[in-house]
């Protein structure tokens, strides 16, 4: 009886680098010569390239015919082959005469594979045999998936080929011409033995245990040699946003949720200064250069990613770069689940912490995810990223996605509090004048605070709730607890340094700004320190800052405020300028009104001033920041009346600007006895709170 043919040994997918080669003119050069010489033609091809793609750590799968298919485990190594392969075969040309010089084309893409056996299968593998042939002789072609994962290492050089027709491929597909690549490493005799080894013991099950010793302890003796090159934490790193390389719409989130979420662990950490992800997801969708990044945010180290789903796997790639040298410390690529992305994400989380060095304190076993729902923190996940983009209709599907991860696991603490930001944003955002969520974002504070009271965001988005429910002393309180729980929580500390100002303490309101500035360089603290100074009578140095500010605002509502304060200034052309600019951005918007109503009174027009005021206020009625600012502006028309009923309903819905409502802009109220009993009100109500906000001042700076 036959015996049963053997059962060929199938891997799951796994991501692999695919090379292909082909000799160019090598049918004319049969028909020419004959098959004899053809034959030498091919040996001494094969001869060259084969030692350089084993150099590279790759592996000869097949030859077909005049073409080479080679597979690698590294994205980087088949980059490395295929220029060295061209560069080889410069030399050997030169030993040639004319008509026997061999001319290659070299093709490669990345992505997931079959393997059977010593064989590679799968579109991965189709695709780079077409990048190949769409490669003129002597040329190495490569796919925007590899491009894109060495696109940080200033050792390779890539210029765009254009968008390629690809047989198989639903869509063009972009292609790079690779120029430039850094030499292979050299290999000693027992490396090369011992990677040969590795390809046939699994044909021989005896040697496997002895072999497998072999590699431990030559491993160990290179790494002990070799380390990984970051032997220092970093001073500042930024997490940037990961690529989509498959632009896969299932699994977009992750291009943003990811890096936030890798972001707010190595925060908790404490042990390094980490941009927060608000001034680093500016360069999402965006093809952003390591210098100018690095110079933008301030960080001597960037970790950076990407990411492709096949069915139901995820893989990742994770890789630190040295920002100063412009070089790659450290790369990982992680394979997962879609189902499971927390499992995925706290592997890379301490594989990252480790590479760069970072210390957990002597409490932290384990990075905080909240969860061991999967589910539920997948959903969380996708919060987060709806939250990047503040829109209505971003807003309400983050609070649907929230409001699952909470029905799934109601202890999840981290969700709740994302939900109550997500509630109050939908009222500070004017996506609602309810304050029912108000109510509905202190509700998820809280039972965030009762499952983690030592949670930041849930302080904070229970202070957010707090404070459009005009109650002062209870959002200061949960803003200061915010801050506690983590010193370089930048909402907190923005709310630190506009309550400071608004009390009247103008320079540790300054000191605040600067420390803002230290921890995310791209905030716009200029703006703010042009008020500060203003109302502490520093006119030249708040002129010099404003302007400053204008040049650096991002946004409508920036520019509002630097209109406002060039009005206070007396800069009244200025005032117009960013006026127009307001128009040019979003036409119709209630800023340029109110920056109008300030020019308008400015210049006595009173009448003009009043119809441009109907224009906001109409906004929100129930805010005290149109209260605020109606009421300063009827101060200085002479209007008394007026201004100190505006002013007294600012108060009572939580208009806390004391500093503002004590300066030159009230002066008619003077000695009013309404007036000094609503100053009064707010001065008691800041006077306990002066020395708890200095103690907090010391604790941040330590």
């Amino acid at each position: 009886m036959a015996a049963p043919p053997k059962r060929k040994r199938e891997s799951p997918p796994v991501p692999r680098a695919i090379l292909f080669t082909d000799i160019v003119g090598s049918t004319r050069y049969f028909s020419l010569h004959g098959d004899q010489a053809g034959m030498h033609m091919l040996d001494v091809h094969n001869c060259a390239l084969f030692p350089l793609i084993e150099q590279a750590n790759g592996r000869v799968v097949k030859t077909i015919g005049d073409s080479i298919m080679a597979v690698f485990a590294q994205p980087v190594d088949a980059m490395r082959a295929a220029f060295a392969l061209q560069q080889c075969l410069e030399g050997v040309r030169a030993t040639l005469p004319e008509q026997d010089r061999i001319h290659i084309r070299v093709g490669a893409h990345y992505g997931l594979v079959m393997e059977k056996d010593d064989d590679v299968f799968g579109d991965t593998v189709n695709l780079a045999e077409r990048v190949k042939s769409s490669a003129e002789a002597d040329q190495v072609f490569v796919s925007r998936a590899l491009r894109d994962l060495v696109r940080t290492d200033p050792r390779f050089s890539l210029s765009p080929a254009g968008f390629r027709e690809l047989k198989g491929a639903a869509e063009p597909v972009e292609l790079f011409h690779l120029t430039r690549a850094p030499e292979l490493p050299k290999r000693s005799l027992l490396k090369r033995w011992t990677r040969r080894a590795g390809y046939s013991i699994s044909h021989h099950p005896a040697l496997v245990a002895m072999v497998v010793l072999l590699a431990v302890l030559i491993a160990a003796g290179w790494w002990w040699r070799s380390r990984p090159a970051v032997t220092n934490a970093p001073e500042a790193l930024a997490v940037m946003p990961f690529r989509n390389l498959k632009n896969d719409d299932q699994v977009q989130y992750l291009s943003g949720a990811l890096p936030q979420e890798l972001n707010t662990q190595f925060q908790t950490l404490g042990t390094v200064i980490v941009r927060p992800y608000s001034s680093v997801q500016q360069y999402q969708g965006k093809d952003w250069n390591i210098a100018t990044v690095a110079q933008e945010l301030q960080v001597n180290t960037i970790i950076t990613g990407s990411f492709m789903r096949d069915g139901d796997n995820l893989r990742v790639n994770v890789e630190i770069v040295d920002a100063r040298r412009n070089r790659q410390l450290w790369a990982q690529l992680f394979p997962g689940a879609v189902g499971d992305v927390l499992q995925l994400l706290d592997q890379v989380s301490h594989k990252v912490a480790s590479a760069l060095r970072l210390r957990m304190r002597s409490d932290e076993q384990a990075f905080r995810y909240g969860t061991q729902d999967a589910r539920a923190y997948d959903l969380y996940l996708r919060g987060l990223f709806l939250q990047q983009e503040i829109k209505q209709e971003n807003n309400l599907a983050a609070i649907d996605v929230l409001e699952q991860a909470v029905a799934l696991d109601a202890n999840f603490a981290r969700a709740h509090a994302a939900l109550a930001d997500a509630y109050a944003t939908h009222y500070w955002w004017n996506f609602s004048n309810d304050t029912v969520w108000l109510d509905k974002a202190e509700g998820s504070a809280r039972r965030a605070l009762s499952i983690d009271s030592n949670l930041a965001e849930a302080h904070f988005a229970l202070a957010h709730a707090l404070e459009g429910k005009g109650k002062r002393a209870d959002f200061l309180r949960e803003n200061l607890a915010s801050l506690r729980a983590n010193h370089r929580y930048l909402p907190a500390l923005v709310n630190f340094a506009r309550y400071s100002f608004y009390m009247g303490d103008f320079d540790r309101a300054l000191t605040v700004l600067d420390r803002i500035a230290e921890i995310d360089p791209t905030q716009n603290v200029q703006m703010r320190k042009a008020v500060y100074l203003y109302f502490a009578g520093q006119l030249p140095s708040s002129r010099f800052q404003n302007q400053k500010a204008e040049q650096r605002a991002q946004g409508v509502d920036e520019l509002t405020q630097i209109g406002t304060t060039y009005v206070w200034l007396g800069e009244l052309d200025s005032a117009e300028r960013v006026v127009k600019r307001l128009e040019q951005l979003q036409p119709g918007y209630s800023g340029a009104a109110e920056i109008r109503a300030s020019l308008f009174t400015a210049r006595g027009q009173v009448a003009e001033a009043r119809n441009e005021m109907e224009k906001f206020a109409l906004r929100r009625r129930t805010s005290w920041g149109i209260a605020q600012l109606t009421a300063a502006l009827y101060a200085t028309q002479g209007d008394s009346e007026q201004a100190l009923a505006e002013l007294e309903k600012a108060v009572a819905l939580g208009g806390p600007s004391y500093a503002w409502f004590k300066s030159d802009t009230f002066r008619s109220l003077r000695g009013n006895p309404r007036y000094e009993a609503t100053l009064k009100k707010l001065a008691d109500e800041y006077q306990p709170l002066h020395a708890e906000f200095d103690q907090i001042l010391a604790e941040t700076a330590q």
